[in-house]
């Protein structure tokens, strides 16, 4: 992807939106890679940031033209959706704040190599770069802060049913007086539940490590709640996930996804370390049911006010008015890893390192062909829904076996009769009493077959 990130800056005209100019580059992950630009107006300097994000299909793994077109339109629909997640939260105080968007063509030799998606935002410190340059300030004072300000940007991405699916510290960034807001709606959902296996390593909560390999699990906003509650701990444990000082980092999130009780984190305070805990409880039943809930336990805590609760009326009002362009399970990144056979040590080592973010991952719905690093999948090679498609076939196997046993039955049975009609008719022999009694007993098996056939469809109802 890397060497696409130059093809599409070098494919950018500038100015861009008539007066800014890339100064710099300022953050780079598995899709996309961040600028700081700036603008002259009326005598002043102006700085943002612009997220380039290449929306591409590489051709040598694409030989049909079409197909390759298609998952293009596709893509560029599912890039559209964080711009307009984050257009919508505009005006939230604690959500990076949205200024501007585009989607450019990109050609080559004449043919539509793919799109740009550019989104200017607010010129903020990433929280994790900070980590890594040691320079964020971690009393339990000032990450109680960060709580309540990125608690608050949450509560606002689930008050108009978004599930933002990848909260982590490199989501997380700071203004220059200390306001602490959420940004990255990459992987976002606009959905009260999902089951698409979707988020980065080490973060991730158990529900969406059993929603990738069983159709029938689905995960709500308190999957996000999991991944806060983790992300404080880190802040809080001196950046070391739960059980990371006893074992290697794989298996640290193999005790956690088995349930196993985490260790109140180091370096916070009995009142802290319980908030925290009980985000991160295994069971999503036994965690905050909400960040309203989440919120008013960090207030109680700083001695401030908690906001207040959303209005389920405005919640409804909204997700009836305003629906987002929904690309199902449809995202996931040119080069996004399976964490099934993928090491996750990397990604789980040292979470400050920009280097070792593991890119989301998504299942991919039916009927569509994706890559994934540099292996090509078609729809029926889906290894998340093999399973479930097997299943079906044997069952529909089955049926179509029952169903042929009857018609043969049946067209046996008419046969006899008509041998023993001609026997009785033309000869001396009398094989018309035997013959009647197979096909009675013949019709009698078929209904029983046809009968046990059609309950197990009522059934299955």
């Amino acid at each position: 992807m890397s060497d696409n990130f130059q093809v599409f800056r070098d494919s950018l005209s500038e100015p861009l939106w008539e007066n800014w100019y890339i100064k710099e580059e300022i953050g780079r992950g598995a899709s996309s890679v961040v600028y700081r630009i700036e603008a002259s107006l009326h005598g002043r300097v102006m700085d943002s940031a612009l997220k380039m994000e290449p929306i591409i299909a590489d051709p040598s793994l694409y030989f049909d033209e079409d197909k390759r077109l298609s998952y293009l339109e596709k893509k560029k629909a599912g890039a559209e959706n964080e711009a307009a997640i984050m257009y919508r939260l505009r005006f939230a105080p604690n959500i990076v704040r949205y200024e501007d968007e585009a989607i450019k063509p990109v050609k080559s030799e004449g043919k539509l190599l793919g799109y740009c998606l550019l989104i200017r935002m607010e010129h903020l410190s990433c929280v994790q770069k900070m980590m890594k340059d040691h320079t964020i300030d971690l009393s339990e004072e000032n990450i109680l802060k960060l709580a309540d300000d990125i608690g608050r940007g949450l509560k606002a991405a689930h008050d108009i049913g978004v599930i933002h699916r990848d909260v982590k510290p490199a989501n997380f960034f700071a203004t220059s007086d200390g306001t602490y807001k959420l940004g990255d709606f990459n992987i976002s959902k606009k959905s009260v539940s999902t089951r698409s296996f979707a988020g980065t390593e080490g973060y991730i909560a158990p529900e969406i490590y059993r929603a990738k390999y069983s159709f029938d699990n689905y995960y709500t906003k308190q999957a996000d709640i999991y991944s806060f509650g983790i992300s404080l701990y880190c802040l809080m444990n001196s950046y070391s996930f739960p059980f990371a000082d006893t074992c290697l980092p794989d298996e640290a999130i193999t005790r956690r996804m088995d349930g196993e009780k985490l260790p109140p984190p180091k370096n916070a305070s009995p009142e802290f370390a319980r908030i925290i805990l009980k985000a991160c409880e295994y069971a999503p039943e036994d965690r905050y049911l909400s960040m309203d809930d989440m919120l008013a336990d960090i207030a109680a805590l700083r001695g401030t006010a908690a906001p207040p609760p959303a209005s389920p009326v405005s919640e409804n009002k909204a997700a009836e008015k305003e629906v987002l362009y929904d690309p199902g399970t449809q995202l996931i990144d040119d080069e996004a890893i399976d964490v099934k056979s993928e090491s996750v040590s990397q990604a789980t080592s040292y979470i400050g390192d920009d280097d070792a973010e593991a890119p989301s991952i998504s299942i991919i719905p039916a009927n569509t062909v994706f890559d994934k690093g540099s292996t090509l999948y078609e729809a029926d090679d889906n290894p998340f829904s093999a399973p479930q498609k097997q299943e079906q076939k044997k069952k529909h196997g089955r049926n179509r076996l029952l169903q042929t046993i009857v018609s043969m039955v049946i067209i046996a049975s008419v046969f006899m009769l008509i041998i023993a009609l001609m026997l009785y008719f033309f000869s001396d022999w009398d094989y018309l009493e035997p013959a009647c009694i197979g096909v009675a007993a013949g019709c009698v098996l078929a209904e029983i077959i046809d009968l046990f056939i059609n309950r197990k469809k009522a059934k299955k109802k």
